[in-house]
């Protein structure tokens, strides 16, 4: 009779997760800090210790003293390690903080990265707190030490300067238009295009769309400019109203949403981040506002957290499993030594829900 699959409990899970890192190549000579490692594995610093701990029992790894990084043992070595890639991945915002569409593209992205034999890393920075400062964003990619770099979405500045220090690298959205890199984004025009078609159906022309920062300067990408150019085909004049500015901090959002709603509040409003999402909807109840009667509304993603809401959202909807697949292609040109510099991009689908209705007499 076959024995029934147990779960491992999570400590012993990552301390097995660090001996195949260690057989793999992923982590050679010393280790990285508890509160690094805890980073990467997105678990708590004490089972990091715990884990350690136990692998320093079994003679995997030694202390290097206080305040030193722990050394790793010279023993049984796999030949196979020095064909590994270590593959950074370089973030615009904390993990929980991504839609959780990209959340799923980069957890799909790290378990095709490891299953392959590679190593994955995380960086301790983010993107959107860096503000393109090249030489803080030098020394993390040196600390790193990583083959390659996955960064998402990043600015023109930023790829230009990766494209610089011929590291490959592979845009996950961002500006990449028009360099020589590699990258896949989603288009979404085609989805923007319905949405819009929809609400104007609908009556209206107090249109509003929330966009984060990096879309937005200097300039609008092209699927957000798509949006101002279709408003104005329609004859609504575009200002600033309808792609209105502000930085990703609270206040910031809370300045612009209380400024456009002040004299002349929208009737629909877009939002492209399950943050900006949920920030919308508390402030639309706190002035006794109802989706759809008195604003309608179209989320830009898709959120589990909304699976339950009635009525549910308008929003649009991307395949990840596309992502991960290119994605994947990538990093095996890399390990060839031909990474090559293919923009794939694929088109996001708008699905009716229940927030879009008619302009409110």
């Amino acid at each position: 009779m076959s024995r029934p699959l147990l779960r491992q409990p999570l400590l012993e899970q990552t301390a097995a997760h660090l001996r195949e890192g260690f057989q793999s190549g992923r982590w050679i000579g010393t280790l990285p800090g508890v509160l690094q490692l805890a980073g990467e594995l997105m678990i708590s610093k004490q089972i990091v210790r715990s884990a350690l701990l136990l692998l320093e029992q079994e003679g995997w790894i030694e202390s290097g003293g206080n305040g030193r990084k722990r050394r790793i043992v010279e023993k049984r070595g796999n030949a196979s390690a020095q064909q590994s890639l270590r593959i950074g991945i370089m973030l615009d915002e904390p993990l929980e903080n991504e839609p959780s569409n990209q959340i799923k593209i980069l957890l799909g992205v790290r378990h095709a990265i490891e299953t392959s034999g590679h190593s994955c890393i995380f960086s301790s920075q983010y993107l959107s707190r860096l503000n393109d400062n090249l030489p803080r964003i030098s020394r993390i990619v040196k600390a790193a030490a990583a083959d390659a770099w996955i960064v998402c979405p990043a600015s023109r500045t930023v790829l230009e300067w990766f494209i610089a220090q011929k590291l490959p690298v592979f845009a996950l959205g961002g500006r990449f238009q028009g360099l020589p890199v590699a990258s896949c984004a989603t288009r979404l025009a085609p989805a923007i295009e319905s949405a819009i078609h929809a609400l104007l159906n609908h009556g209206h022309r107090r249109i509003v769309m929330l966009a984060p920062p990096v879309l937005r300067k200097p300039a609008p990408i092209p699927s957000l400019q798509g949006y101002l150019d279709l408003l104005k085909e329609r004859g609504i004049n575009t200002t600033d109203y309808n792609l209105p500015h502000f930085e990703e901090t609270t206040e910031s959002l809370a300045d612009c949403l209380n400024s456009v709603f002040k004299v002349t509040p929208p009737t629909a409003v877009l939002t492209m981040r399950t943050d900006h999402c949920v920030a919308l909807l508390s402030f639309l109840a706190l002035r006794g506002l109802q989706v759809p009667r008195d604003v309608s509304m179209v989320y830009m993603h898709m959120d589990p957290v909304f699976r339950f809401r009635r009525p549910a959202l308008d929003h649009f909807n991307v395949q990840a499993e596309e992502f991960v697949t290119r994605i994947t292609r990538w990093i095996n040109g890399v390990k060839k030594g031909k990474p090559d510099q293919r923009q794939v991009i694929f088109d996001a689908v708008y699905v009716p829900g229940g927030t879009v209705g008619p302009v409110k007499k």
